[in-house]
């Protein structure tokens, strides 16, 4: 909305006070600018359009550590990552909508995609912005805030608040926050899970994020 108004709207910096979409349909039409387009086959990825995050590979064959990444302190993975041993110890460039990170896009070094990686356990249940999961650490940092493998984080964190509510008023509004979230992510038809194979370790990840 913010970017159809800006464009609509007159701009005192534009000749003749004109709006950024009429100035540029005039450079093309009178200077025959040349526009360029995104290609047919990267219109599907309008992930690239997103944050980007540097990850490295974790796992040892070995001892049964199955190769994922760390991404603010949940471990990530897919069926095509824990078949591609080989990926361990390189880095991946990681894509991410920060208004919900339960699912990440995943590109090798040499930019072929390796394709959504899920967040593990009960990290993907429920949906969560990067800045919530860093309040939900926050709060688990400071001994305020309990959960296990078993727990959904953003329902422990909801629970948390309910009992701070009634003497916060930042609290109640957070609730509502979430909460409207949360419903707003039922109404719509969500995207096909990451299918990620069984696995007994934790889900919270260790070492750098």
């Amino acid at each position: 909305m913010w970017v159809w108004s800006y464009n609509g709207s007159p701009h005192g910096g534009l000749p003749g006070g004109r709006t950024p979409l009429e100035f540029i349909h005039r450079a093309v039409r009178e200077r025959q600018l040349m526009l360029r387009h995104v290609p047919p086959e990267l219109r599907g990825n309008l992930c690239l359009l997103q944050n980007v995050h540097l990850s490295r590979v974790r796992g040892h064959i070995q001892r049964g550590d199955k190769p994922h990444i760390s991404f603010y302190h949940v471990r990530y993975t897919s069926h095509q990552l824990v078949q591609s041993p080989q990926l361990i110890g390189q880095a991946l460039r990681i894509f991410y909508d920060a208004d919900d990170i339960r699912v990440l896009r995943a590109y090798r070094a040499d930019g072929t995609e390796l394709g959504e990686l899920k967040a593990g356990g009960l990290w993907s249940a429920s949906p969560h912005s990067l800045d919530l999961r860093k309040r939900i650490f926050k709060a688990k940092r400071l001994r305020q805030l309990r959960f296990g493998d078993a727990d959904d984080p953003v329902v422990a964190y909801l629970n948390y608040k309910r009992g701070l509510s009634k003497r916060s008023r930042k609290a109640a509004s957070e609730i509502v926050q979430i909460k409207e979230r949360i419903q707003a992510d039922q109404r719509k038809d969500p995207p096909p899970p990451a299918s990620v194979p069984p696995d007994p370790v934790p889900y919270l990840a260790t070492g750098p994020v």
